[in-house]
């Protein structure tokens, strides 16, 4: 990527990373693009790496944003929390006291097309999410409110995400197929919160992600409706 871009007459370069590059963070204590990288994951260490290589080796003007937990239309992975709820279902992760920051896909694509104008943006790191945070228990809540249906709460304690990631890890080398939970996953699932300051993406660029979670998660099931996959 950096060698294309350096081979080519682009002038500005957004590279997508992670939060999972900065770090697990709280409401009282959330992650700062700041702060030294503290990545918990094989997935959080790698997109270090890619942000090593821009800082290194990409010669035209480039900006960092670590997006946190993206959703919204044709994501597959908040699908399965639509569906456990369409089942009348309701997953309660680590007793759903995880903090989560959470980023709607058009507020996330909006910054990124800011981000390409805007003569603040290069050379920094930018976190992008929602300036309110919630945690796994009033997101799950709030899907199912969106279904209007009756839920049956499924409390998975931090205990079990062990042996799950474990299992995951021995059906994938066995059908050759990838899976999200693999052993270094365990930590960013049983991690107190996963929270971003995003104070610097609104001093520098006055820029904010203003789809609320209600709002962003009625778009979302209704594209999934709409689409038939739900």
């Amino acid at each position: 990527m950096v060698a294309a871009v350096n081979a080519s007459r682009v002038e500005r370069l957004v590279h997508i990373s992670s939060l999972a590059v900065s770090g697990p963070g709280t409401t009282a204590a959330p992650a700062l693009e700041t702060a030294p990288p503290a990545p918990v994951s094989a997935y959080g260490r790698s997109k270090r790496a890619a942000e090593e290589e821009v800082i290194a080796h990409c010669r035209t003007a480039f900006t960092i944003l670590r997006p946190a937990a993206v959703y919204g239309p044709r994501d597959g992975e908040f699908l399965r929390l639509f569906k456990a709820a369409r089942a009348h279902v309701l997953p309660v992760f680590g007793g759903g006291r995880q903090e989560l920051s959470l980023v709607f896909v058009t507020d996330l694509a909006a910054i990124i097309l800011a981000s390409l104008a805007h003569p603040g943006a290069p050379g920094r790191v930018f976190h992008v999410a929602a300036r309110e945070s919630c945690t796994a228990r009033q997101l799950t809540t709030e899907i199912a409110h969106q279904l209007g249906g009756r839920t049956l709460p499924l409390p998975l304690p931090n205990a079990v995400w062990w042996p799950l990631c474990a299992l995951a890890q021995i059906a994938a080398r066995l059908t050759g197929r990838p899976t999200v939970l693999a052993h270094g996953k365990v930590r960013e699932l049983t991690a107190p919160g996963w929270v971003a300051d995003t104070g610097q993406l609104r001093a520098t660029l006055a820029l904010t992600c203003p789809t609320g979670l209600p709002a962003g998660l009625a778009a979302t099931r209704a594209w999934y409706e709409q689409e038939g996959w739900l």
